[in-house]
């Protein structure tokens, strides 16, 4: 048999010592950066159909945020259905319980704030105090990036479910904005579920799981996505949303439809924007006419329109539309131009525009509150 020849068994073998010297450089790299510190992340975000919860289930993790957030990390842990939640919740619900779920996006699931500081924990913790020890369970099933077309579409699939006895929708100023086909792309509930559910996907979470480089490669690609995300974000000015208020009452209408079928009360929960570290005026905010500003919506040009929905003078046209529906709600807005005093750790993070922990509780205590004065069926 006539030998090989020799050509094709030097690039065989040079293409063995790239290979086996491509290995070794990153094996090399591996092991430098987990010495350093750069370890490979076990991250809660892949979407199951068989949970409760959104994300994965029975995740111990450790978030992060790039600068100039200067609050983390933060625990996000999961239990075993899915939900950001230190503790399971039985289905069907046991006898005696009184639950309430709360939907909403980034302002409820409570980026750079650990679980046990969250409203929905703090919220499980006022009621119980008032009542009969664990008669009480808060169930947050929150997004980021939520709006109401995905918390209808939740309860719809997992959230009833749970039997909750109420429903409250933690609503931001955000929100009709995130109608918007461009965010509804980049956002919604439907293409992350795409998302969680590609091999593709299933294929990155276990190398972000198992290997730091992976990571490390990963977390660079991340941070030049989120800037050119950034820079692709619609100019208020250079998009009508005045089309998507209509659209957004829609919706809540749709979803009290689905709670009142099932004899669920529904409650809002409205969010205002703070120009940190500057309070805003909030007792002028909160006595803007609901029919002057709807007037002016009527007749706003595209600019104005635009920031009417997108600013805190969204809140009393909401209410007002809440009002006309029968449907309660608890409002920040008018919770803070009650207070006398305003300060910066009440609200907000220090260069972040979501809730700080004592954010998380003001909200718990405001809704607590309500549920005194109208309190749950007995179970």
């Amino acid at each position: 048999m006539a030998p090989a020849p020799e050509e094709p068994r030097a690039l065989r073998q040079g293409l063995l010592a790239a290979l086996l010297g491509t290995g070794l450089f990153f094996l090399l790299l591996e092991v430098l950066l987990r010495l350093v510190g750069y370890a490979p992340e076990d991250t809660p975000y892949g979407y199951d159909p068989d949970l409760l919860g959104d994300f994965l289930a029975n995740k111990r993790h450790t978030a992060l945020h790039p600068p100039p957030a200067d609050h983390t990390p933060y625990r996000f842990d999961t239990n075993a259905q899915g939900l950001r939640a230190d503790r399971d919740y039985a289905v069907p619900k046991p006898a005696g319980v009184r639950r309430v779920l709360l939907l909403g996006d980034s302002f409820t699931f409570g980026p750079f704030v650990d679980n046990d500081r969250l409203v929905g924990e703090k919220l499980h913790e006022l009621l119980n105090q008032q009542a009969a020890a664990d008669s009480f369970e808060v169930v947050s099933a929150a997004m980021s990036g939520w709006t109401l077309l995905d918390q209808t579409e939740y309860l719809r699939e997992k959230g009833l479910q749970l039997e909750p006895d109420l429903v409250v929708a933690v609503a931001y100023i955000n929100d009709i904005r995130e109608f918007h086909p461009f965010f509804r792309t980049t956002l919604s509930r439907q293409t992350y579920v795409r998302q969680g559910q590609s091999r593709l996907f299933r294929a990155q979470l276990f190398l972000r799981r198992h290997s730091a480089t992976y990571y490390l490669l990963r977390d660079l690609k991340d941070t030049f996505d989120i800037a050119g995300a950034v820079a692709a974000l619609p100019d208020t000015a250079a998009h009508d949303y005045r089309p998507l208020w209509p659209h957004y009452l829609a919706e809540v209408d749709t979803l009290a439809a689905v709670l009142h079928a099932r004899g669920i009360p529904l409650l809002f929960a409205l969010i205002p924007e703070s120009a940190h570290p500057t309070a805003p005026d909030w007792r002028a905010l909160n006595t803007a006419a609901p029919d002057s500003l709807a007037a002016r919506l009527a007749g706003a040009d595209r600019a104005e329109g635009n920031r009417l929905l997108t600013t805190n003078a969204v809140l009393p046209l909401l209410r007002r539309e809440l009002t006309v529906r029968g449907i309660p709600y608890v409002d920040l807005l008018d919770q803070l131009a009650r207070l006398q005093i305003f300060t910066a750790d009440l609200f907000l993070w220090p260069r972040d525009h979501h809730f700080s922990p004592a954010g998380h509780r003001f909200l718990a205590t405001s809704l607590s509150a309500y549920l005194r004065r109208h309190p749950l069926a007995a179970p």
